[in-house]
């Protein structure tokens, strides 16, 4: 990866049959900022076999791994049209469910915590 990096190749495919999603992870926390996106593999499959619920799948999680569970949550539904009965993607679907929940709470209280401060300032 590093002699493609410095080698200035900016696109780099990885073709993997176990845990490619546990490969691809390392690789983007590794190299990120690098100006590699190592997303644009799934997004090239797609647009050839745009029923490939793998690619789905694995798209989906490389989104969840960056907090983008709107985007993630698309690639599931695509999957699920594809394949309704697909375990993995159902239950992906409940981990980005939970996760989005989760992810509002927080910003529900952040905010909460922001405007609360606001009011106390204007009050006095």
């Amino acid at each position: 990866m590093s002699n493609c990096i410095n080698s200035g190749i900016n696109k780099v495919f990885v073709l993997t049959q176990f845990n490619s999603a546990s490969l691809n992870r390392h690789i983007s926390r590794t190299y990120f900022g690098n100006g590699i996106n190592f997303g644009d593999g799934y997004v090239e499959v797609l647009d050839v076999e745009f029923h490939n619920v793998k690619a789905l799948y694995r798209r989906a999680q490389a989104y969840i791994e960056t907090g983008d569970f709107l985007l993630a949550d698309v690639d599931i539904k695509k999957a699920l049209e594809v394949d309704p009965q697909n375990r993995e993607v159902k239950t992906l679907k409940t981990k980005v469910k939970q996760l989005q929940a989760d992810s509002d709470k927080k910003d529900a209280k952040l905010y909460e915590n922001m405007f609360a401060h606001k009011s106390k300032v204007i009050s006095v």
